[in-house]
């Protein structure tokens, strides 16, 4: 899957010092060229699954707080808000 933004723009080079190197000239790791290489350093570090486990579990709270509201068409509204925050995609 191709990110719609801006796909072919440079990301900015990080630089870095290793924790053991406090002298020199800092390390600079390959620069991420892409989004789409950002999105996927991301997936490979797991920080995307526990990003939406951490989102899902917050929604889900949230819903549970609705309990306390009548049930009726402004609580199925926000109930579908919060749904929504979950399900969509970019």
């Amino acid at each position: 899957m191709t990110t719609p933004v801006a796909t072919s723009k440079s990301v900015l080079k990080v630089a870095t010092r290793t924790a053991n190197s406090r002298s020199g000239p800092p390390k600079v790791r390959p620069a991420l060229t892409t989004i789409d290489d950002a999105v996927a350093t991301l997936e490979e570090a797991g920080s995307i699954d526990f990003a939406r486990e951490t989102a899902e579990g917050l929604i889900q709270d949230g819903k549970d707080n609705l309990a306390v509201l009548p049930d009726n068409g402004a609580r199925d509204l926000l109930e579908g808000i919060a749904d929504f925050l979950i399900e969509r995609e970019y």
